[in-house]
């Protein structure tokens, strides 16, 4: 396959423009399975906003990510949807259900701002892991 050809992939709901780094010539690295669990959740949340997919190891160094960050491998995203009337144990819940396996809430006070998915190993050994941040 041609890197050209990969803004053309699509499933139901993303292409994976969507999670290319613009800072490496557009390269995306995307697990099918992350892309699949997204587009389920898609389907329940609506329209969803990818702030963040693949990164680089240069460009994860000044977004403050971590060395062994699952966005280096293609199985992490930053993700935004219109959170008015979904709870933080729903959305756990439904991010649950789907597979994902480590969530991060970013918080803006008490409202969500936007949530880190990722279905890597967990970071503490369980089968699911969420924090806030």
């Amino acid at each position: 396959m041609r890197n050209e050809d990969l803004k053309y992939i699509k499933c139901d709901h993303f292409n994976l423009q969507e999670f290319a780094n613009s800072m490496a010539g557009n390269r995306v690295k995307c697990d099918l399975d992350l892309l699949w669990k997204l587009n389920e959740l898609r389907k329940i949340v609506g329209v969803i906003t990818v702030t963040s997919g693949y990164r680089t190891p240069a460009f994860n160094e000044t977004c403050g990510g971590s060395s062994n960050s699952y966005h280096l491998e293609g199985k992490a995203a930053d993700i935004r949807f219109d959170f008015n009337g979904w709870t933080r144990d729903t959305i756990t819940k439904v991010l649950k259900y789907i597979g994902f396996t480590n969530v991060n809430f970013y918080m803006n006070g008490k409202e969500i701002n936007r949530l880190h998915v990722d279905i890597g190993k967990t970071w503490n050994g369980k089968a699911f892991n969420y924090r806030d941040l």
